[in-house]
Protein backbone atom coordinates (compact mmCIF):
# COMPACT_ATOMS: atom_id res chain seq x y z
CA UNK A 1 0.00 0.00 0.00
CA UNK A 2 1.34 3.44 -0.94
CA UNK A 3 -0.25 6.70 0.21
CA UNK A 4 1.14 10.12 -0.63
CA UNK A 5 -0.09 13.63 0.07
CA UNK A 6 1.63 16.32 -1.95
CA UNK A 7 1.29 20.05 -1.45
CA UNK A 8 3.44 23.00 -2.40
CA UNK A 9 6.60 22.63 -0.29
CA UNK A 10 4.90 20.09 2.00
CA UNK A 11 5.04 16.39 1.25
CA UNK A 12 4.13 13.24 3.14
CA UNK A 13 4.30 9.67 1.95
CA UNK A 14 3.57 6.28 3.56
CA UNK A 15 4.50 2.89 2.13
CA UNK A 16 3.62 -0.45 3.70
CA UNK A 17 4.55 -3.94 2.49
CA UNK A 18 4.46 -7.47 3.88
CA UNK A 19 6.09 -10.72 2.75
CA UNK A 20 5.48 -14.22 4.14
CA UNK A 21 6.97 -17.66 3.65
CA UNK A 22 7.74 -20.94 5.35
CA UNK A 23 10.23 -23.80 5.38
CA UNK A 24 9.41 -27.40 6.32
CA UNK A 25 12.25 -28.78 8.44
CA UNK A 26 12.78 -32.11 10.16
CA UNK A 27 11.62 -30.45 13.40
CA UNK A 28 8.50 -28.93 11.83
CA UNK A 29 7.42 -25.91 9.85
CA UNK A 30 9.12 -22.55 10.40
CA UNK A 31 7.12 -19.56 9.20
CA UNK A 32 8.56 -16.11 8.66
CA UNK A 33 6.83 -12.82 7.85
CA UNK A 34 8.43 -9.47 7.23
CA UNK A 35 6.48 -6.21 7.42
CA UNK A 36 8.00 -2.87 6.52
CA UNK A 37 6.48 0.57 6.92
CA UNK A 38 8.11 3.64 5.41
CA UNK A 39 7.08 7.23 6.10
CA UNK A 40 8.51 10.42 4.66
CA UNK A 41 7.60 13.98 5.63
CA UNK A 42 8.91 17.28 4.37
CA UNK A 43 7.86 20.73 5.53
CA UNK A 44 9.59 23.70 3.94
CA UNK A 45 8.52 27.22 4.84
CA UNK A 46 9.80 30.17 2.82
CA UNK A 47 9.20 33.74 3.96
CA UNK A 48 10.25 35.85 0.98
CA UNK A 49 9.38 39.12 2.71
CA UNK A 50 11.64 38.51 5.71
CA UNK A 51 14.09 36.24 3.83
CA UNK A 52 13.66 33.28 6.16
CA UNK A 53 13.72 29.59 5.24
CA UNK A 54 12.82 26.76 7.62
CA UNK A 55 13.00 23.11 6.64
CA UNK A 56 11.95 20.08 8.67
CA UNK A 57 11.90 16.57 7.36
CA UNK A 58 12.11 13.01 8.50
CA UNK A 59 12.25 9.53 7.06
CA UNK A 60 11.07 6.64 9.21
CA UNK A 61 11.48 2.96 8.35
CA UNK A 62 10.11 0.26 10.65
CA UNK A 63 10.80 -3.39 9.82
CA UNK A 64 9.31 -6.25 11.84
CA UNK A 65 10.43 -9.85 11.27
CA UNK A 66 8.35 -12.57 12.92
CA UNK A 67 9.53 -16.18 12.96
CA UNK A 68 7.37 -18.98 14.37
CA UNK A 69 8.30 -22.63 14.66
CA UNK A 70 8.57 -25.60 17.00
CA UNK A 71 10.90 -23.69 19.34
CA UNK A 72 8.54 -20.73 19.70
CA UNK A 73 8.08 -17.27 18.27
CA UNK A 74 10.58 -14.48 17.74
CA UNK A 75 9.75 -10.86 16.83
CA UNK A 76 12.50 -8.43 15.86
CA UNK A 77 11.50 -4.84 15.18
CA UNK A 78 14.02 -2.33 13.82
CA UNK A 79 12.88 1.31 13.75
CA UNK A 80 15.10 3.80 11.91
CA UNK A 81 14.51 7.53 11.64
CA UNK A 82 16.46 10.33 9.97
CA UNK A 83 15.16 13.71 11.19
CA UNK A 84 16.63 16.93 9.82
CA UNK A 85 15.90 20.58 10.58
CA UNK A 86 17.45 23.62 8.93
CA UNK A 87 16.98 27.36 9.37
CA UNK A 88 18.55 30.17 7.41
CA UNK A 89 18.00 33.89 7.10
CA UNK A 90 19.24 36.81 5.01
CA UNK A 91 19.27 40.13 6.88
CA UNK A 92 20.19 43.69 6.04
CA UNK A 93 19.76 45.54 9.33
CA UNK A 94 17.26 48.35 8.78
CA UNK A 95 19.09 50.94 10.86
CA UNK A 96 22.27 50.42 8.84
CA UNK A 97 20.49 50.33 5.49
CA UNK A 98 18.67 53.61 6.19
CA UNK A 99 21.76 55.41 7.53
CA UNK A 100 22.94 56.22 4.01
CA UNK A 101 26.52 55.47 5.04
CA UNK A 102 27.95 52.95 2.52
CA UNK A 103 30.67 51.98 5.00
CA UNK A 104 28.08 50.40 7.31
CA UNK A 105 26.05 48.56 4.66
CA UNK A 106 26.28 44.83 5.28
CA UNK A 107 24.26 41.65 5.22
CA UNK A 108 24.03 38.97 7.87
CA UNK A 109 23.48 35.31 7.02
CA UNK A 110 22.87 33.03 10.06
CA UNK A 111 22.07 29.34 9.61
CA UNK A 112 21.63 26.19 11.69
CA UNK A 113 21.36 22.50 10.77
CA UNK A 114 20.34 19.59 13.02
CA UNK A 115 20.47 16.05 11.65
CA UNK A 116 20.21 12.65 13.32
CA UNK A 117 20.19 8.94 12.71
CA UNK A 118 18.19 7.05 15.35
CA UNK A 119 17.74 3.27 15.47
CA UNK A 120 15.89 1.20 18.03
CA UNK A 121 15.91 -2.60 17.88
CA UNK A 122 13.45 -4.58 19.98
CA UNK A 123 13.74 -8.38 20.18
CA UNK A 124 11.00 -10.52 21.72
CA UNK A 125 11.85 -14.21 21.88
CA UNK A 126 9.14 -16.25 23.56
CA UNK A 127 8.30 -13.32 25.83
CA UNK A 128 11.90 -12.38 26.66
CA UNK A 129 12.28 -8.77 25.51
CA UNK A 130 15.54 -6.90 24.93
CA UNK A 131 16.23 -3.52 23.35
CA UNK A 132 19.19 -1.73 21.82
CA UNK A 133 19.41 1.80 20.47
CA UNK A 134 21.77 4.01 18.48
CA UNK A 135 21.59 7.79 18.23
CA UNK A 136 23.99 9.84 16.11
CA UNK A 137 23.16 13.56 16.18
CA UNK A 138 24.93 16.47 14.49
CA UNK A 139 24.25 20.14 15.26
CA UNK A 140 25.92 22.97 13.36
CA UNK A 141 25.48 26.70 13.24
CA UNK A 142 27.22 29.52 11.45
CA UNK A 143 26.96 33.21 10.74
CA UNK A 144 28.43 35.26 7.92
CA UNK A 145 28.56 39.06 7.98
CA UNK A 146 29.74 40.69 4.77
CA UNK A 147 30.09 44.28 3.63
CA UNK A 148 27.77 45.16 0.75
CA UNK A 149 30.20 47.76 -0.55
CA UNK A 150 33.58 46.00 -0.34
CA UNK A 151 32.55 42.32 -0.27
CA UNK A 152 34.86 41.76 2.70
CA UNK A 153 33.74 39.35 5.40
CA UNK A 154 33.45 41.09 8.76
CA UNK A 155 32.49 37.86 10.55
CA UNK A 156 32.70 34.25 9.41
CA UNK A 157 32.01 32.00 12.34
CA UNK A 158 30.91 28.37 12.69
CA UNK A 159 30.49 25.75 15.38
CA UNK A 160 29.31 22.16 15.33
CA UNK A 161 28.95 19.09 17.50
CA UNK A 162 28.30 15.39 17.10
CA UNK A 163 27.10 13.00 19.78
CA UNK A 164 27.01 9.25 19.27
CA UNK A 165 25.14 7.16 21.84
CA UNK A 166 24.49 3.43 21.86
CA UNK A 167 22.87 1.55 24.72
CA UNK A 168 21.27 -1.80 25.49
CA UNK A 169 18.64 -2.93 27.96
CA UNK A 170 21.29 -5.22 29.49
CA UNK A 171 23.11 -2.10 30.70
CA UNK A 172 25.64 -1.48 27.94
CA UNK A 173 26.33 2.21 27.28
CA UNK A 174 28.65 4.20 24.97
CA UNK A 175 28.38 8.00 24.76
CA UNK A 176 30.90 10.05 22.74
CA UNK A 177 30.67 13.82 22.27
CA UNK A 178 32.79 15.95 19.92
CA UNK A 179 32.54 19.72 19.52
CA UNK A 180 34.39 22.04 17.15
CA UNK A 181 34.58 25.77 16.56
CA UNK A 182 36.19 27.67 13.70
CA UNK A 183 37.64 24.43 12.33
CA UNK A 184 39.26 23.25 15.57
CA UNK A 185 38.13 20.48 17.92
CA UNK A 186 37.28 22.01 21.31
CA UNK A 187 35.73 18.98 23.07
CA UNK A 188 36.35 15.26 22.56
CA UNK A 189 35.01 13.33 25.51
CA UNK A 190 33.35 10.11 26.59
CA UNK A 191 30.38 10.55 28.89
CA UNK A 192 29.92 7.74 31.44
CA UNK A 193 26.11 7.72 31.30
CA UNK A 194 23.56 7.44 28.53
Amino acid sequence: MIVCELEVLRDACWVSSTGRGYVDTSSGRVTTSITQNFQFTNDQVLDLINFVENLKGTETITTTTTTSGPSGTSNVTVADSYPIAMTSMFQIPGALASSGNPATLKFILPATVDQSFIRTTTTDTNGNISTASISDTVHSEAVLVRSLTTGVNAVASGTDSEQYITQESSGGCFNHLIRAAQGFVTVDTFIPTC
